[in-house]
């Protein structure tokens, strides 16, 4: 469901799935337990699925690191793949602290003068 809610959201995805060989192999070794029985229909409808999109196979368990490694990679050069701001257009943090400092001093200020001018018109009958 996840997979499916990438795709239709069009995020950027990538899938590492086991090579056919190495899915036989797990078979001779571990018996039929290694794959899907009850719904191996729509286990196939799924990994073609899948497999229509980038996908990385696997043999052995060292493949499965190194696709991930090389489509992170490759990922870095997509210029599809921006988050809220690019890289390249970051925000000077110093500067944003700086605003921040000036604008909850300030804030103060006026807090010290908003008390200062309720006790000053308050009438006598409203104070506790």
């Amino acid at each position: 469901m996840k997979y499916e809610y990438a795709v239709e959201k069009k995020k950027p995805l990538f899938a590492v799935v086991i090579a056919h060989e190495a899915l036989e192999k797990k078979i001779k070794e571990h018996g039929p337990s290694m794959i899907e029985m009850e719904n191996s229909k729509l286990l196939k409808e799924f990994r073609d699925s899948v497999e229509n999109n980038l996908v990385k196979f696997w043999v052995d368990k060292k493949d499965i690191k190194l696709a991930i490694h090389e489509t992170i990679s490759e990922f870095i050069y997509r210029k599809d793949l921006t988050g809220w701001i690019r890289g390249d257009q970051s925000v000077d943090a110093g500067l944003l602290a700086e605003e921040m400092a000036r604008l909850t001093k300030g804030n103060s200020d006026l807090r010290r003068k908003v008390e200062v001018l309720d006790s000053t018109f308050l009438l006598p009958s409203t104070r506790d």
